[in-house]
C-alpha cells in the first residue's frame, strides 16, 4: 500500500483523557516525591491530597485501559511474546502507538503507584502524621506498609528516570513522542497504519468522576 493524496500525514494516537492524565500523574508524582523527600510537616497534608488524586488518576487510567479510545487500551499496546521478540531484534521496527518496551513501562508505572497511593493510606511517620487510613489497621501493619511505600517509592523514582531516559533516546533518534503526548497524533511512517477515533469525552469525565468518588469513599472509611 502506497501514500496517496488521501492518506493523512499523520494519525490519531493518544487522545485528551490520556494526555491529561498523563501531564496531571507527571505534575502531581514530581510534587509527591518532593514532598515526601524534603519531609517538611507543614507539606504533608498536600503530599497526602496529591496521593489520593493519584490514586483516583491511576485506577481511571486502568479503566480507560478497557473502555477508553482504541489507542489506549491495554488490548492494543500491551504486547504478546511474538511481539517482544520481534521488536527486540529490529528496534527500527516503529509502531503507532507504545512499543513493547514503552508498554511494559506504562504498565510498571502504573502498578508502582498504585501500590505507592494504597499504602500512603495506611502510612506512618512515628510522630504525628498517618494516612487516612493508619487508625483502622494495627501500628504493626501500618509501619510495614510504611516501610513498603518507601521501597516503592525508590523504585518509582528510579523507574522514571528510566522512562524518561528512553524518551530522550527516542527524541534523539527523530521519534518525539513528548510532541505526541501533547498533541495525540504521530507521523504516519507506516501507510498500513489506521487512524483509529477517540472515545467519547464525556465518558472519560464520567469514570474520572467515579474513580473520585471510589477514593473518597475509601479514604473515608
Amino acid at each position: 500500500m502506497e501514500h496517496n493524496r488521501q492518506t493523512p500525514a499523520t494519525i490519531r494516537v493518544w487522545d485528551v483523557p490520556t494526555r491529561v492524565v498523563h501531564w496531571l500523574l507527571f505534575a502531581l508524582v514530581a510534587f509527591s516525591l518532593v514532598t515526601g523527600l524534603l519531609g517538611d510537616p507543614s507539606l504533608i497534608e498536600n503530599h497526602m491530597l496529591a496521593g489520593e488524586i493519584i490514586l483516583a488518576l491511576v485506577l481511571f487510567r486502568i479503566v480507560w485501559g478497557f473502555a477508553g479510545s482504541p489507542r489506549s487500551r491495554f488490548g492494543d499496546f500491551v504486547p504478546g511474546p511474538r511481539a517482544v521478540v520481534a521488536y527486540l531484534r529490529d528496534r527500527r521496527v516503529a509502531t503507532p502507538g507504545h512499543n513493547p518496551l514503552g508498554a511494559f513501562s506504562v504498565l510498571g508505572l502504573l502498578a508502582l503507584l498504585l501500590v505507592q497511593t494504597v499504602t500512603g493510606l495506611f502510612a506512618n511517620d512515628d510522630i504525628w502524621n498517618e494516612g487516612p487510613l493508619a487508625g483502622n489497621v494495627s501500628k504493626d501493619l501500618s509501619d510495614r506498609m510504611t516501610g513498603i511505600h518507601e521501597l516503592s517509592g525508590n523504585l518509582l523514582i528510579a523507574l522514571i528516570v528510566l522512562h524518561v531516559a528512553v524518551v530522550v533516546a527516542h527524541r534523539l533518534k527523530g521519534d518525539n513522542l513528548i510532541l505526541a503526548m501533547v498533541t495525540g497524533r504521530k507521523d504516519r511512517t507506516d501507510a498500513d497504519w489506521e487512524d483509529r477515533p477517540y472515545a467519547s469525552t464525556l465518558l472519560a469525565l464520567a469514570l474520572l468522576a467515579a474513580c473520585g468518588g471510589v477514593v473518597r469513599l475509601l479514604t473515608m472509611l
